[in-house]
């Protein structure tokens, strides 16, 4: 009898109740879902820091060809990145004061994106905005002489 009470005990040790094994299963769930979060909001932001990249180097392309085509910066213009029709471009310039003392001004060229299903510059997102300080151009001036900002002849 004695050692059928002792096998009892055995078995009863070696096992888990029910409440541990629900408790377990709960803990193991809450980290899985924190888990699957985790994973979703860093796929979202690496997407959009590629999106964002992609962006930049078609604004410094842009910027580039600007430089080299001996052309003015077009002020007050917009349109849209060859390469990707998500972004849009335009420049306008910007009143500063302390600049327009140095016989300068400012330029913006601003960057955006729209949204797969959006309709009109309303929806769209600026990602980021490259602030341009260009000398006044003279009237009689060349295009190339006022872009590189060299002095008139």
């Amino acid at each position: 009898m004695n050692s059928s009470t002792t096998c009892t005990r055995c078995s009863r040790a070696a096992g888990l109740t029910l409440i541990e094994v629900v408790s377990a299963i709960a803990i193991l769930g809450t980290l899985l879902v924190g888990i699957v979060l985790a994973r979703a909001r860093h796929t979202h932001q690496y997407a959009r820091a590629q999106s964002t990249q992609a962006a930049v180097e078609a604004a410094d392309e842009l910027l580039s060809g600007w430089w080299l085509d001996n052309r003015r910066v077009p002020v007050g213009e917009s349109g849209v990145f060859e390469d990707h029709p998500s972004l849009s471009w335009r420049t306008f310039e910007v009143a500063k004061p302390h600049v327009a003392k140095l016989e300068a001004r400012v330029v913006r060229l601003q960057v955006r994106r729209a949204p797969p299903d959006a309709v009109g510059e309303s929806h769209t997102e600026v990602l980021f905005d490259v602030d341009l300080v260009m000398r006044l151009p003279e009237p009689d001036e060349p295009p190339l002489q006022r872009l590189r900002g060299e002095p008139a002849p």
